[in-house]
């Protein structure tokens, strides 16, 4: 009687258990690398980047380890045109990172009166955007700036609404 030494093929490897969590974990962390290069694009402000991955249809709304999006690094910058690619392709204007800080928040702590208008013409929520006291004092103090914004105010939007934009960028009308 004979034999057979019974060995394992490479690929008969894969099939088991912990060959699907390799190739799953592997597959995951190539498609998130895949979808940081539009958030790493906005946040070096690189337009022509932005545009050809939105054109490649990369996913608009991915978003950094801290939940940092391109549309939120696109505030910080104030790269008014970038935002609107983003806004357009369908970014989220209420996503909010880790901390809570929504592109609205990021738009109004550095005064930037028309990144607010797109932003809120977008549909952002007011209510989402996270703005403490300490946060407008230190960013007013930084950076000297209060701009007066007369901005007709969007339908969507009540009186309530509108207080973190009074209390941030001065009046907006009643």
């Amino acid at each position: 009687m004979e034999i057979v030494k019974l060995t394992r093929s490479p690929i008969s490897r894969l099939l088991t258990p912990a060959g699907f969590f390799a190739i799953a974990t592997l597959s995951a962390a190539t498609l998130t690398a895949a979808d940081l290069r539009l958030v790493e694009a906005a946040k070096n402000r690189d337009r022509a980047a932005v545009r050809s991955l939105l054109e490649q249809k990369v996913d608009v709304n991915a978003s950094q380890p801290d939940g940092a999006t391109a549309l939120a690094w696109a505030a910080h910058w104030n790269e008014l045109e970038t935002a609107d690619l983003l806004i357009r392709a369908g970014a989220d204007v209420n996503a909010a990172n880790d901390y809570g800080v929504t592109p609205l928040s990021l738009a109004c702590a550095k005064g930037y009166a028309a990144m607010v208008e797109k932003l809120l013409d977008a549909r952002a929520d007011p209510n989402r955007a996270q703005l403490t006291a300490a946060a407008r004092v230190s960013t007013s103090v930084a950076t000297r700036r209060r701009p007066r914004v007369r901005a007709l105010r969007p339908p969507h939007m009540t009186r309530t609404k509108c207080a973190i934009l009074r209390s941030t960028l001065g009046r907006v009308p009643r």
